[in-house]
C-alpha cells in the first residue's frame, strides 16, 4: 500500500445556486459526459498540517465522490447533493506527506451514470533550515525500519548554551541528551508497523519553557512486524462531516 493512503480526510458540501468561484489553480479536468469538475484554490504550496481543497461541480448532482492522493484512493462516500452545481470542500490532513510534489485527483459520479474528474499538483515545502530546533533525520512522511537514528539540529546560539534535548515517540519520553550529537537511537522493531509521531524538545537553563521542533510522522515497516489492518477508507457521509441542510434545500457547512 502506498504511504499516501494513510492521509486522513474529512469533507463537507456547500451547494449554491449562484456561480462558483473561477480562481481554479493549475488543474487538468477530464470530463466524461456533462458532469464537470474543477479543483479550485487554495495555493498549491502547503503551509501547516492541513489544507482545504475545494472542488466545483456543474451539470449534474453528485451521488458519489472519490479523492485520490498520489494515485491511492483515500476517500469514497455517497454524498447525494441536492443541486446540480456547487462546491464540495475537503479538509485534508497533510502531515503524512513527504516534501515535494503530490498529485491530487477527484472523481465524481451521478445517479444518472454521468462521471467526471479533475487533477492538480500540490507541493509540500522542504524542512525549514532556519528553525532554531529541527529534526534533521529522518524526514517527515518517510518509511523506516530497523534501528533508526533520530537526529536533532540546533541553532548555534542555542547549542552554545548547552541545552537539554528530550526525545519522544508517540508522546512517550524516550531519552534526554545534554551534549552533542543530539541523537536518539530508535529501535523500530519494538513498535508496531504503521505511522508513529516523533518529537524533540529543547530547553536551556535560561529558558522558561522548551522550544519544540516541528514533529514528524514516519511509517514503520519491519518484515514480520505487527500491522494494524484497516479495511475501509475515511467516512465522508454527511452525517459524519457536520454538514446540515439549509432551509433553501441547499447544503452548507
Amino acid at each position: 500500500m502506498k504511504r499516501m493512503a494513510c492521509a486522513l480526510v474529512m469533507a463537507g458540501v456547500a451547494c449554491a445556486a449562484a456561480g462558483v468561484p473561477r480562481n481554479a489553480f493549475a488543474s487538468s479536468a477530464r470530463v466524461t459526459s456533462t458532469l464537470q469538475l474543477s479543483i479550485l484554490s487554495p495555493d498549491q504550496t502547503i503551509n501547516g498540517d492541513r489544507m482545504s481543497l475545494d472542488v466545483s461541480f456543474r451539470g449534474s448532482s453528485i451521488e458519489t465522490m472519490e479523492l485520490y492522493l498520489d494515485n491511492a484512493l483515500v476517500a469514497k462516500r455517497q454524498l447525494n447533493t441536492a443541486q446540480n452545481r456547487g462546491v464540495i470542500s475537503f479538509g485534508v490532513d497533510t502531515v503524512l506527506l513527504t516534501e515535494g510534489a503530490h498529485r491530487v485527483m477527484v472523481k465524481a459520479y451521478s445517479a444518472l451514470g454521468l462521471s467526471g474528474s479533475s487533477a492538480a499538483t500540490i507541493h509540500v515545502p522542504s524542512v525549514d533550515l532556519s528553525a532554531p530546533v529541527r529534526i534533521a533525520y529522518p524526514l517527515n512522511g518517510v518509511q523506516v525500519s530497523g534501528v533508526v537514528p533520530v537526529k536533532v539540529a540546533l541553532d548555534p546560539s542555542i547549542q552554545k548554551l548547552k541545552p537539554y534535548v528530550t526525545f519522544f515517540v508517540d508522546k512517550e519520553l524516550k531519552v534526554l541528551r545534554n551534549f552533542p550529537p543530539y541523537e536518539y537511537v530508535w529501535d523500530t522493531n519494538r513498535v508496531s508497523n504503521g505511522w508513529h509521531i516523533v518529537e524533540a524538545w529543547t530547553q536551556t537553563d535560561e529558558s522558561f519553557s522548551p522550544i519544540k521542533a516541528r514533529s514528524i510522522h514516519v511509517n514503520v515497516n519491519n518484515g514480520g512486524g505487527q500491522t494494524a489492518i484497516q479495511n475501509s477508507v475515511p467516512d465522508l457521509s454527511l452525517e459524519n462531516s457536520g454538514v446540515k441542510p439549509t432551509s433553501s434545500g441547499a447544503q452548507s457547512t
